[in-house]
């Protein structure tokens, strides 16, 4: 009987390894930026009106529990000199999980999209390209 449980463990430990290893890593992209004419205020006050000096660049990205409206924003597990790693998504969350990417000087505006539910883990590394414009590298798992 001791050998059974032995090799119940066994067959466990294999099945977990193997639902483990179906993890996959899934690569998103925030656009760079938010163009000029898609910037708009529907509703400004009376008697002012409303202009868009130039569009909005990319500033920032991170997961995020529920739709941008839940503010659902989550601190990283770990940072490092060139971005930030969110280790601990897993479960289920009322609303799905998100990738919020914020644009202007302080991430004022945000762009969000909803990723998959059983997503485990995301990194978003900031690098620039041959033109020194600054784009993120967003990497999760699921």
């Amino acid at each position: 009987m001791a050998h059974y449980h032995l090799y119940l463990a066994a067959a466990l430990g294999t099945s977990v390894t193997l639902m483990a290893s179906a993890a996959t890593q899934h690569l998103i992209e925030c656009p760079p930026e938010i163009p000029q004419d898609s910037v708009s205020i529907t509703n400004p006050p009376t008697g002012w009106t409303p202009f868009a000096r130039t569009s909005l660049r990319l500033s920032y990205a991170e997961p995020m529990f529920g739709p941008p409206a839940a503010k659902g924003f989550l601190k990283p597990s770990r940072s490092t000199a060139s971005g930030d790693v969110w280790e601990e998504l897993e479960g289920m969350i009322e609303g799905g999980k998100w990738i919020a990417c914020r644009y202007g000087e302080r991430g004022e505006v945000i762009l969000a999209k909803r990723i998959a539910d059983n997503t485990l883990a995301c990194t978003v590394v900031s690098k620039k390209d041959k033109q020194g414009v600054k784009r993120l590298e967003i990497s999760c798992i699921w």
